[in-house]
């Protein structure tokens, strides 16, 4: 049986004799069943925030875009994009956070794309108690013009209220090779 097979079935197992804390399933290693799920990602400035969906392959995490904030699933042309055949994408369902190595609770050498102004940022951070992901985005690797955001896990009850609805993993990964 798949190791994250039975980390996903020890955590259901898990109902019957009370509910796991965060860090608890984090240190069962399970962490496609504590990280994959929806984020709010907040509006910063002039950038427009919205719903994410967050997942873990091969030890790293990776987010893509769903909906807006509003709730509209209104979509934008990557128009930046040097490769003019890629200027045509939409900003849903396309993978703009990468790589981001999990290292416990702290996250490492990721990098993101900002479909809205068209930028790589460097991103770290770090998982919090309660599931939600504190995420720094720098201009420079040393992180020193950076800025902080918190990404809120959404519950299911908010997922369903939200209507919200993941794409398939595979389909997710293979805009990378959009990039």
């Amino acid at each position: 049986m798949p190791r994250t097979l039975l980390y996903h079935l020890a955590l259901c197992m898990s109902v019957w004799a009370g509910p796991l804390t965060f860090d608890q399933c984090l240190k069962q290693e399970a962490l496609s069943v504590c990280l994959d799920g929806f984020y709010k990602v907040p509006n910063f400035l002039n950038f427009k925030g919205g719903y994410v969906y967050v997942f873990v392959h091969n030890g790293k995490l990776f987010a893509y875009g769903v909906k807006n904030l509003d709730g509209s699933t209104t979509a934008n042309y990557d128009i930046c994009n040097p490769d003019k055949s890629l200027q045509s994408r939409l900003d849903k369902k396309v993978i703009f956070l990468q790589n981001l190595t999990i290292n416990d609770t702290k996250l490492h050498g990721g990098t993101s794309y900002n479909f809205q102004n068209c930028a790589t940022y460097y991103t770290k951070g770090r998982i919090l108690a309660n599931g939600d992901l504190h995420l720094d985005f720098a201009i420079d690797s040393h992180h020193i013009l950076s800025k902080s955001l918190l990404w809120e896990r959404l519950s299911e009850a908010q997922v369903l209220d939200y209507d919200l609805h993941p794409i398939d993993k595979q389909q997710a990964l293979e805009t990378l090779r959009d990039k």
